[in-house]
């Protein structure tokens, strides 16, 4: 399976110096032949080696907004980080707002996302172990 990551590597600036692999929350990140690499399966874009890297070899790819017209459906997922972008925000919901009026037709709240997965996972775990 291909997967799509927003982070991206800069093979001629990485010095393999490790510092992503000591940030690296999903140990995604290995060096080989003095240069870093991903591991596709186990990275989940949060960013962090972007921000640690001191070569800048590490970055985040983006479409334009322009990009939405070549789907059917879009649905914007903003982390938590997201908000705090905004120092004069005085209501959330006026970001989950822009997100529609720039073209999403649905935004779903990371850590609401994040809520339904672990309940999902607690009714499968309580079914799973009644049937055994």
């Amino acid at each position: 399976m291909r997967y799509f990551h927003a982070v991206r590597l800069d093979q001629e600036r990485c010095t393999g110096c490790t510092n992503c692999i000591k940030h690296c929350p999903t140990e995604a990140i290995r060096v080989q032949s003095g240069k870093a690499y991903i591991i596709e399966e186990r990275c989940v874009d949060c960013g962090v080696c972007i921000r640690v890297c001191p070569n800048h070899a590490k970055f985040a790819h983006t479409d334009s907004l322009s990009a939405l017209e070549n789907y059917t459906y879009n649905v914007a997922l903003p982390a938590p980080a997201l908000f705090g972008q905004f120092s004069e925000l005085s209501d959330p919901k006026q970001v989950l707002d822009a997100l529609i009026t720039l073209g999403f037709d649905a935004v779903f709240e990371v850590p609401r996302a994040a809520d339904l997965i672990s309940q999902a996972m607690r009714d499968f775990i309580k079914t799973a172990g009644a049937g055994s």
